[in-house]
C-alpha cells in the first residue's frame, strides 16, 4: 500500500487533485501508510510544515477521501493494463480496419501512452510511442462523424508521439510536435477551448526544442517567441487564482521552466535566472525531488548561476552542497537515482553532465581540496561520455555546455 501511495503521489501530481489531498498524499508516501495510527495524522498536525495540509478533523476526513479515491484511479490503471495491452495486440494481428475498434478505444491508448511516458525509461518510452501510433492508425481509419473528438484524440496522439521523439532523439520530436501545435491551433480557432488554449504554449515550447536539434536557430526563437507570448497572460491567471509560485499542480512549475528557456534562448539571462530559481523551488514540491523534471529544474539554475559567476550556489544547485563541500542528502538522492537509472545511457548522461558542471564550478573556486574533487568528477564525466559518444576523442577542457547537452534527452536540457 505504501508503494502504491508514493506512485499516487508522484504521478497524480499532473492531475489535478485537490490541495489537501495532495498535502495528506504528500505525507503519507514518507510513512509507512499501513501502519501509521490516524491519531498522529489529525492531532500532529501543527507540526507539518506543509502548505494545505488538512488542519482539523473534518478537513483531513474530507483529504482522506479524496486521497482514497485518487489511489483507486491509480490502482485501477495497473490492474487492467494487461487487459489493454492484449487488446492491442489484437489489433496489431487482426489490423485495424479490421477491427473497427471505436475512438474511445484509440483515448485508451493514448492514456496507455501516456502511463508508460511516466516510467521515465527506454521501454517505456518504445511501448509508449506504440501505443500511440496505434491510437493515431484508429482515428484516421475512424468512420467516426464526431470531428471535435477526432481532433482531440489526435491531438493527444500527435503530442506523445512528439515528446517520444525528443525523448529519444528522432525526427518524429519535430514532425509530430509540428503537427501537434498546427492541430491545436486549427481547434482554438474553430472550438475556442481552454483546454486547447492553456496547452498551446507547451506545444510550441515543445516545437521550439525539437526544432534545435536540426538546428534551426531562427525558427525556434520564433517559436518559442510566440510560446513567451501564450504563457504570461497564462501564468498571471494562474497567480491571480492560486497565488504566485504554487505547488499544488504540476503545470506552474512547467510554465516556469518554460519560460526560463525561451528567456535564456532569447539571450535575457537575468530573466532566466529568476524563472530557474522559482522553477527551482516550484517544480520538486509538486513532482517530488526524484523526478527527472526536478532534477532538470535543478541543473538549469546551476547553469544560470555558473554563467553569473555564483560559484559557490552554483554547487549548491547541482547538489545541494553545503559551502563546506559535505555531502547532503539530495547528493546521495542523485547517486541513487544514478544507480537505479543502471545502464541506461539517456540517464547515464543526465549525471556525466551533471558530474562535469560541478567539476567546473569546483575548479573554478580553486583551492587544493576542491581541485581533487573536480578532477575526480571530471574524469568520471568523461570516462561515462567516452562511453556515450565513443568517436568523440577531444579533450575535456575543450568541451562546452552544449557538447553536454547534446547527449541528453531534449526534455531534460
Amino acid at each position: 500500500m505504501t508503494d502504491l501511495l508514493i506512485r499516487a503521489h508522484t504521478i497524480l501530481a499532473n492531475a489535478h487533485p485537490a490541495p489537501n489531498a495532495t498535502a495528506l498524499l504528500r505525507v503519507l508516501s514518507m510513512l509507512d501508510g499501513d501502519s501509521i495510527p490516524e491519531e498522529i495524522l489529525t492531532k500532529g498536525t501543527k507540526k507539518v510544515g506543509l502548505q494545505n495540509y488538512p488542519s482539523d478533523k473534518p478537513a483531513y476526513f474530507k483529504a482522506h477521501n479524496k486521497s482514497l479515491n485518487e489511489v483507486n484511479r491509480l490502482w485501477k490503471v495497473q490492474r487492467y493494463q494487461p487487459q489493454v495491452s492484449q487488446l492491442r495486440s489484437v489489433l496489431e494481428k487482426r489490423g485495424v480496419e479490421d477491427g473497427k475498434p471505436s475512438l474511445s478505444i484509440e483515448a485508451l491508448f493514448n492514456e496507455s501512452s501516456w502511463t508508460y511516458q511516466l516510467y521515465e525509461t527506454g521501454y517505456g518510452f518504445s511501448v509508449g510511442d506504440e501505443y500511440a501510433v496505434l491510437a493515431q492508425r484508429i482515428v484516421e481509419d475512424s468512420d467516426s462523424e464526431n470531428d471535435r473528438l477526432k481532433g482531440k484524440i489526435l491531438a493527444d496522439s500527435y503530442r506523445f508521439q512528439g515528446i517520444i521523439g525528443s525523448y529519444l532523439d528522432t525526427p518524429k520530436g519535430m514532425s509530430y510536435t509540428k503537427q501537434w501545435v498546427e492541430l491545436l491551433v486549427d481547434r482554438t480557432q474553430k472550438y475556442q477551448l481552454k483546454e486547447d488554449i492553456h496547452t498551446l504554449p507547451i506545444a510550441y515550447n515543445e516545437y521550439g526544442r525539437a526544432l534545435m536539434r536540426v538546428p534551426d536557430k531562427k525558427e525556434a526563437l520564433r517559436s518559442w517567441g510566440i510560446a513567451k507570448s501564450i504563457i504570461l497572460p497564462i501564468l498571471e491567471d494562474r497567480e491571480k487564482k492560486l497565488g504566485k509560485d504554487d505547488t499544488d499542480t504540476y503545470e506552474t512549475g512547467m510554465i516556469l521552466t518554460c519560460m526560463g528557456h525561451v528567456r535564456r534562448a532569447q539571450g535575457k539571462m537575468d530573466e532566466s535566472f529568476s524563472l530557474n530559481q522559482r522553477a527551482g523551488k516550484v517544480v520538486p514540491v509538486a513532482t517530488e525531488e526524484r523526478s527527472m523534471a526536478s532534477l532538470t529544474a535543478y541543473y538549469r539554475l546551476a547553469v544560470d548561476e555558473f554563467d553569473r559567476d555564483r560559484f559557490e550556489r552554483s554547487s549548491v544547485g547541482l547538489y545541494h552542497r553545503h559551502l563546506n563541500r559535505k555531502l547532503t542528502s539530495n547528493r546521495k538522492l542523485l547517486e541513487k537515482i544514478v544507480t537505479f537509472i543502471g545502464e541506461d545511457q539517456w540517464f547515464k548522461s543526465v549525471a556525466a553532465r551533471a558530474d562535469w558542471k560541478l567539476g567546473r564550478t569546483l575548479m573554478r573556486e580553486g583551492g587544493n581540496d576542491n581541485e581533487d574533487e573536480a578532477q575526480i568528477l571530471l574524469e568520471r564525466a568523461m570516462r561515462i561520455r567516452h562511453e556515450l559518444v565513443p568517436d568523440d576523442d577531444r579533450k575535456e577542457e575543450d568541451l562546452t555546455d552544449a557538447d553536454w547537452d547534446n547527449i541528453v534527452f531534449y526534455l531534460f536540457r
